[in-house]
């Protein structure tokens, strides 16, 4: 086999493959020797139609299907052979067989641009320094207070107030209902999302009190009217310290060790979200520093995945230009720091994960599926080979260090979060997937 290459561009290259004449002959000789015996044709035995009767009929079909395969067979081998690391856009553009020549075809490929990679000390990361108050603990143990607080009687006062829950006698006095007349008992616990008319009504009645109510519920036409018989007022009261203790079953064994078990809750959940954001602005910092030519058909590729996703034609070229440059970024840093993933240990994680979750409840089956445990897998191996690559940046860059209140740093990083659109979420995670496929030892070709 004699293999040619001429470049095409910066990231393309021209491939022309010859295979001998008469390889190509000895293989269509060899197939037209195991079909002779199990042939068949009407007017003669299976096994006795003669050769030249099955030549005419055959030769053209079997030839075509050994140069398939031949060219199937020798075209990874002439990539390897030229040693191009290809990363799609294979188009075969050329084949030429006859009688007397050799076979020649002719393919175009794009190659992996050459990356050379800003030094990450010139990157600039934010690394804030959460400071947790004693506020902060104790409006963390409040919002459990409340959030495990039980609902009882009132009786520091007669009057319902907005927030209560309020049991009460609903008679149904609409015209359209198929019920008029008829009494049911409800408890509807009274918040701004009840029409105004239904609250403004009952707050400030007292029990045994007995209201006409008239509403209307959003996106509704019909009027609703009812006579409403107030039954009992309820509220919630917040748990006392040792109703608090009491309910997280005996793992505390005093206020103390609540409180500090509170905080290095706090702590862990700060940690989490400054990390995130330094995994975003690590990928920022990647693509403003580093600057790449992406092959033109893997680019077309990436825009006709995102179609469904993106619709803005502008969006769009960005949004696939970046997946591409985060890839391509990501897999340099993988090569350059030689990064290994412990496939054994993230295995073993997966599998008591899926132990976990059956535990759990998570699951009605007996144990995860080969597919499922393999799906599972390849996420850690993602995550845990983006992590490596974060933290190979994040020991060379430039990190500044800033103060900030906890209470402050939440309330930004939950207002950011709001604000983030589905195609932003989505960025980091899609742009590396064939990063991960590369050295996660998962093949990925493409032969258009």
């Amino acid at each position: 086999m004699q293999v040619f290459l001429e470049s095409i561009g910066e990231l393309g290259h021209r491939i022309e493959v010859h295979i001998p004449r008469q390889k190509i002959t000895e293989q269509v000789e060899k197939e037209f020797a195991r079909v002779s015996k199990h042939a068949s044709l009407p007017g003669f035995r299976k096994g006795q139609v003669p050769k030249k009767v099955l030549w005419e009929r055959y030769a053209g079909s079997l030839r075509a299907d050994i140069v398939e395969k031949m060219i199937d067979e020798t075209l990874p081998q002439a990539i390897k052979q030229k040693d191009l690391n290809v990363v799609g856009g294979i188009v075969l553009e050329k084949v030429e067989d006859q009688d007397d020549q050799d076979l020649r075809y002719v393919l175009t490929v794009e190659v992996r641009p050459p990356v050379a990679l800003t030094p990450f000390s010139v990157m600039q990361i934010a690394q804030p320094v959460v400071e947790i108050s004693d506020k902060d603990i104790h409006d963390a143990i409040d919002a459990v207070r409340q959030e495990q607080a039980k609902w009882h009687d009132v009786t520091n006062r007669t009057v319902v107030a907005m927030g209560d829950r309020v049991k009460m006698l609903w008679t149904d006095l609409s015209a359209e209902s198929v019920a008029i007349g008829d009494a049911d008992e409800l408890t509807v616990h009274l918040t701004p999302a009840l029409p105004v008319e239904l609250t403004n009504a009952l707050v400030g009645q007292a029990v045994n009190a007995v209201v006409n109510v008239r509403f209307s519920m959003p996106r509704s036409p019909n009027e609703i009217h009812a006579k409403v018989e107030i039954l009992a007022i309820q509220e919630k009261a917040a748990l006392s310290d040792q109703e608090l203790l009491d309910h997280f079953s005996g793992r505390f064994e005093n206020w103390d060790a609540l409180l500090n078990e509170v905080r290095r809750s706090l702590q862990e959940s700060a940690d989490k979200m400054v990390r995130e954001e330094q995994e975003e602005a690590v990928f920022d910092a990647l693509l403003a520093h580093n600057t790449l030519n992406l092959p033109p058909r893997l680019l077309e590729r990436e825009k006709a995945e995102m179609k469904r996703e993106v619709k803005d034609l502008q969006e769009l070229e960005a949004l696939a230009k970046k997946r591409l440059m985060l890839g391509f970024l990501v897999s340099a840093i993988v090569e350059k720091y030689a990064l290994k993933l412990d496939h054994d240990a993230i295995s073993r994680d997966a599998r008591a994960f899926g132990q976990y979750m059956q535990t759990q409840g998570q699951s009605d089956k007996k144990k995860f599926s080969e597919k499922e445990h393999k799906t599972l897998i390849a996420r850690m191996e993602h995550a845990a080979l983006l992590k490596s690559v974060v933290d190979a940046v994040l020991k060379e860059a430039t990190l500044l260090s800033e103060p900030v209140a906890y209470a402050d740093f939440m309330k930004a990083m939950h207002a950011k979060r709001a604000e983030d659109s589905v195609q932003e979420t989505m960025d980091v995670d899609h742009a590396h997937e064939h990063v991960h496929d590369e050295h996660c030892n998962h093949a990925h070709h493409d032969h258009d």
